[in-house]
């Protein structure tokens, strides 16, 4: 299963493919110039947003959360 960063890249495509499809079935909504922006802002910004977001991170949650647990396990005991 994706974690978070994976279902909002899921998303975005949804969005994208879904925007792609409309003006595919009813052409004349690309001349409307709302769509146009909306749909420009949606692909262009948060596509290549999320795209450099999520390839541009460190590693996820899981991968910090192993590396923590390791070093604590390996760590001295203060109570005894």
């Amino acid at each position: 299963m994706p974690d978070t960063r994976g279902w909002a890249m899921v998303g975005l495509f949804a969005l994208a493919f879904f925007i792609f499809a409309l003006i595919g079935i009813d052409h004349t909504i690309a001349n409307v110039q709302l769509f146009g922006v909306l749909a420009t802002a949606v692909i262009s910004g948060g596509l290549g947003g999320a795209l450099g977001f999520y390839f541009g991170s460190s590693k996820g949650s899981a991968d910090k959360d192993a590396v923590v647990a390791e070093a604590v396990s390996k760590s001295p005991d203060a109570s005894q």
